[in-house]
């Protein structure tokens, strides 16, 4: 697929698009900060992915069956001091087996839209204090729309199918608590956009409404490791489709995933769906996939490909222009879909 420049909200530049759906951003070309992490991260992330996977693959070979590993949440604690943007209000729920925080903020903001977000960190490690401050830069863009941030259960101590059963019980519980379902967007990155996507799909199996929208961030769409092998980026991105398959087939042989791919689902008349990738990323192959399926499906969707920006960039919003521009896309797509009905 070709793609040639766009323009998002607020650019001077007019937006264009070679199939009406897939753009790329930013039209004036990567900020400096941005190329000089995306240069730092291929030096510095692939070899420290590739220790990392020889010593977690065999530690969890060897780890008892059902035993989980206690640091999977060690490291969003470690980053408790991550404080959300001024004038942000939290505010905690708990449930039997997951968690969340209300982000809401500063923003004239009245309504009963919500967003329900789901975080990354390959369903091993991540949690509120991680993603506390991204959401709470999405909620002030979206004028003050809450973010109902979701903290599931993790591997190895639960599935790929726990995590998913969590989020459709979060998105259940919004419902019975009264927000209409079209006025939920579900949201999420990395492994978290995944969730966000089965969370339709369990959804409508259970009987449940379909939300207003979706929001895929550097999505992990399809837990087969083959089409991204075969995908350009696989030499491009820090992340090798070779080193992560090696752990998914680990926890594959171990039942932790256990759940189909969300790309394999029935989209008929899914709802709308904005998905944001980095240029080089392996997982915009994901999101060819998914494209591709939605199309077919007649959904309306938009993909943005990112040039050269990391692996959910969104989170570096501090230093990274494009994810404050990024952040304000997602935040005029959920007015956009919650305003449609």
């Amino acid at each position: 697929m070709r793609i040639r420049q766009s323009g998002t909200p607020g650019y001077s530049a007019p937006p264009t698009s070679v199939d009406d759906h897939t753009t790329l951003e930013p039209p004036q070309g990567p900020s400096r900060v941005s190329l000089v992490a995306h240069t730092g991260s291929r030096g510095m992330v692939r070899p420290a992915l590739r220790a990392g996977v020889a010593v977690a693959a065999p530690a969890l070979r060897a780890l008892p069956q059902g035993l989980g590993i206690p640091l999977t949440r060690k490291a969003d604690q470690a980053l408790f001091w991550l404080r959300p943007p001024r004038g942000t209000r939290l505010s905690r729920v708990r449930h039997d087996h997951w968690r969340a925080e209300w982000v809401r903020g500063p923003g004239p903001h009245r309504g009963p839209e919500v967003i329900m977000y789901m975080h990354g960190g390959a369903d091993v490690t991540g949690g509120l204090n991680s993603w506390r401050r991204m959401v709470g830069r999405l909620s002030k863009a979206a004028y003050g729309i809450p973010v109902f941030n979701l903290e599931y259960r993790l591997a190895p101590k639960a599935t790929v199918s726990d995590a998913m059963e969590d989020a459709l019980s979060a998105y259940r519980w919004l419902l019975d608590h009264g927000t209409p379902a079209n006025r939920i967007v579900l949201a999420g990155d990395s492994f978290g956009a995944g969730l966000a996507f089965a969370t339709v799909l369990g959804a409508r199996a259970a009987g449940l409404p379909d939300p207003a929208g979706v929001v895929a961030i550097s999505p992990v769409l399809d837990f087969d490791f083959a089409t991204k092998a075969a995908h350009p980026n696989a030499a491009r991105d820090p992340f090798t489709p070779s080193q992560l398959s090696a752990l998914v087939d680990v926890a594959r042989a171990r039942g932790l995933v256990n759940a189909p791919s969300p790309v394999d689902g029935d989209l008929t008349d899914f709802p709308p769906v904005l998905m944001q990738v980095g240029s080089t990323e392996i997982f915009r192959a994901d999101c060819e996939q998914m494209a591709v399926r939605l199309e077919q499906a007649g959904v309306p969707y938009r993909l943005q490909v990112w040039d050269r920006q990391l692996h959910v960039w969104h989170l570096f919003a501090d230093v990274i222009p494009e994810a404050r521009q990024a952040i304000a896309d997602i935040a005029a797509f959920v007015d956009q879909v919650t305003s449609q009905h």
